[in-house]
């Protein structure tokens, strides 16, 4: 249509990486931007002027699936990264530090989702792999992640989203979408109920398949074609 073709050659470039961008994230005031790609670098860039670079976070092995902004009780504003190299990493924005690090028990997991939750003024962090059965649920104890608990275990899960002190699940085993309340309990602990409020994943098809676009079977691709070069080649008897 004549509006769609207006919107088209109308848009404005904002920012851009030389390798395939994997995550974009505004943080909560609007003042910085943050994208990750495929080569292993996260950049933050000032919002909306984003030609002015204000950090880069450099740390990871493999590519960069996701990322998002934390808080902590005190209100202070972190990054935390997941990728292929099998880490959650937390980032000072402001200067691209890094300020702690998780390994997974296996280093060939690829973080896929990211959410945080905020319970009675204390932060977590649910986070999804390729290669759990279940979520894995964080505490944000300052600059650090502690994990508390693996939710969902046994369950494939596809997709996670959060609100508050909520988080929407979805799973290879339910027609419907979970709804998960947190809350503390008497003796200050982190716990949850799930409760199933009958909605369908309407027209999604979210599979691991196709989380970004696809962009998971890409980076497995990725990630062993740079095994492989690192791998030296054998001779056969012909060559040798």
């Amino acid at each position: 249509s004549t509006q769609s073709t207006w919107e088209l050659n109308n848009r404005q470039f904002v920012l851009g990486h030389i390798s395939v961008l994997t995550s974009l994230k505004l943080n909560r005031n609007q003042s910085y931007i943050t994208s990750c790609d495929r080569d292993e670098k996260i950049r933050i860039s000032k919002w909306p002027e984003t030609y002015d670079i204000q950090s880069y976070c450099l740390g990871h092995t493999q590519f960069v699936t996701i990322l998002e902004f934390i808080y902590n009780s005190k209100g202070q504003e972190f990054i935390i990264s997941g990728g292929g190299d099998g880490t959650l990493r937390i980032w000072n924005p402001q200067d691209g530090a890094q300020l702690s690090i998780y390994n997974f028990s296996d280093p060939n997991s690829i973080v896929v989702a990211i959410v945080s939750i905020t319970v009675q003024d204390r932060n977590y962090v649910i986070c999804l792999t390729d290669l759990t059965k279940g979520l894995h649920l964080f505490e944000l104890q300052n600059e650090n992640l502690v994990e508390v608990d693996v939710i969902f275990q046994g369950l494939t899960v596809l997709q996670v989203c959060a609100v508050d002190d909520s988080a929407w699940v979805l799973t290879e085993q339910s027609p419907h979408i979970h709804l998960v309340k947190f809350a503390h309990n008497e003796e200050g602990k982190i716990a949850y109920h799930k409760e199933d409020p009958k909605i369908p994943p309407f027209h999604l098809e979210i599979t691991k398949e196709t989380i970004s676009g696809s962009s998971l079977q890409e980076m497995q691709s990725k990630r062993q074609k740079k095994e492989d070069r690192k791998t030296p080649a054998k001779l056969t008897s012909s060559e040798q």
